[in-house]
């Protein structure tokens, strides 16, 4: 467990003057240079504190702590690739996948949640059938269904 601090937690976990226990450490990246980190856990019990340490410190040393961010950007344009070269529809995909870059980008993956996507959601609602919106599509034709079912955009296809 190495040294122990004043409040007999091991070296990397400490606590603050309001209770909340902080984790300490350096590791190293890939390039061999070496990163301090200093995280706060919050307040939290004693033993959940201990056990996150000991998580975060055996991924520190298997080398897993940094990993390498992966990019929306970066998933989107591997997605495009599959879809080129093994769906018809990979034009359809292309125009789904430019709003979905123009608004998520540069954004590392993990960051990504639920209450993202719904935030993205809602930009998009009240643009209408040119976005997701009443037809529940992204950027499709406006076929003069404003608010009717998708089944209404397939017979006016049909019929011209």
């Amino acid at each position: 467990m190495g040294r122990t601090n004043a409040n007999k937690l091991p070296e990397s976990l400490r606590k603050d003057a309001d209770g909340a226990y902080i984790l300490d450490f350096r590791a190293t990246l890939e390039d061999g240079s070496r990163k301090r980190v200093i995280k706060s856990l919050g307040k939290i019990p004693k033993a959940l504190a201990l056990k996150i340490r000991d998580k975060v410190m055996v991924e520190r040393s298997e080398g897993r702590y940094f990993k390498p961010k992966v990019l929306f950007r970066q998933v989107a344009e591997g997605f495009l690739e599959y879809s080129r070269s093994r769906k018809r529809s990979h034009a359809e995909d292309g125009r789904l996948v430019r709003v979905l870059v123009e608004h998520f980008g540069d954004r590392a993956l993990d960051t990504l949640t639920p209450a993202a996507v719904e935030a993205f959601l809602n930009v998009l609602r009240p643009q209408g059938p040119k976005g997701i919106g009443k037809n529940g599509d992204f950027g499709g034709e406006d076929f003069g269904c404003r608010q009717q079912a998708p089944s209404c955009k397939v017979q006016k296809v049909l019929s011209s």
